[in-house]
């Protein structure tokens, strides 16, 4: 029951509700005017068009914490694995560079492999921008594909403040308890439900929280079964415009051959500083 598990399903929820706006039927229960699935997810969709052309990544230098910690059955820590980097942009590329791992500052050896990769990356041409959204990963787990988006209904709720700002509240979950399974992660994207919070003015996702609905069999029941798959994904606005994840909490509770196992991940990222000058942005319409 590795972390990566986590990272999957977040992937394959986010791209289902940023990328296929409007290709499904959204069931919605909304009170008052507040604004449709319909018109939230399409703005987010407009939202990420528009900013995958500012290269806010590069603008920025941060840090970020990186830790797993594996839980006995009374929840107390058994191992657990740290890891800080410094994210510091050099020639339009993000470079990670270590800080500590499990405590242990990074070694000399580490130093001198990681100011060599920066000779290296200063001494080529820097990237071209490129326009409109990024070509697709072909090495992702899961295409983005009106079917995905199909798999869920969702409802807008309502409006709540997300770090000081206000977000519309967007509610999902399964469309039907028995959809098909093609990928490994559908099995765990088929039994999630959840809420993301959308920026008003922005139309950015400002937070996500997913949690699993039931048992999931990964290999037939008998190598590996998923009890508990709980996710909180934020992002935090900086100055300029930029939007970063700040925060990406799971806790993965199941049995792995004839062993029960918890784990906890957390990743977070702090201490930006501006090392660019912040690219003119546009704001979403239909706040």
């Amino acid at each position: 029951m590795k972390p990566s598990a986590a990272q999957i399903a977040l992937a394959a929820i986010l791209a289902g509700l940023a990328g296929n706006a409007g290709a499904g039927e959204a069931v919605d229960s909304r009170p008052g005017d507040l604004p449709t699935p319909e018109t939230l997810l399409s703005n987010l969709v407009a939202r990420a068009a528009t900013v995958s052309t500012q290269g806010f990544r590069t603008q920025f230098t941060y840090t970020k914490l990186r830790a797993t910690e594996e839980l006995d059955s009374k929840g107390k820590v058994t191992e657990k694995q740290e890891k800080i980097t410094e994210l510091v942009p050099v020639n339009g590329r993000l470079l990670s560079k270590l800080v500590s791992e499990n405590g242990k500052p990074a070694t000399a050896k580490q130093r001198k492999a990681e100011e060599e990769l920066e000779r290296r990356v200063r001494a080529e041409p820097a990237p071209e921008p490129k326009a409109g959204k990024p070509a697709p990963n072909p090495k992702r787990e899961f295409a983005v594909t009106p079917e995905l988006f199909d798999r869920f209904t969702f409802t807008t709720e309502g409006r709540e403040k997300v770090n000081g700002r206000d977000a519309w509240v967007l509610a999902f979950a399964p469309r039907s308890a028995d959809m098909p399974v093609k990928k490994f992660a559908d099995r765990i994207v088929n039994k999630v439900a959840g809420k993301v919070w959308i920026d008003v003015e922005e139309s950015e996702l400002a937070r996500a929280e997913v949690k699993l609905t039931g048992r999931v069999e990964l290999v037939g029941g008998v190598i590996a079964t998923m009890k508990r798959f709980d996710l909180v994904f934020e992002q935090t606005r900086f100055d300029g415009g930029a939007w970063f994840n700040t925060l990406t909490e799971a806790n993965v509770e199941g049995r792995q051959l004839v062993v029960n196992k918890r784990v906890h991940y957390i990743e977070k990222a702090s201490d930006f500083k501006r090392v660019a000058p912040a690219e003119p942005t546009t704001g979403a319409a239909g706040k």
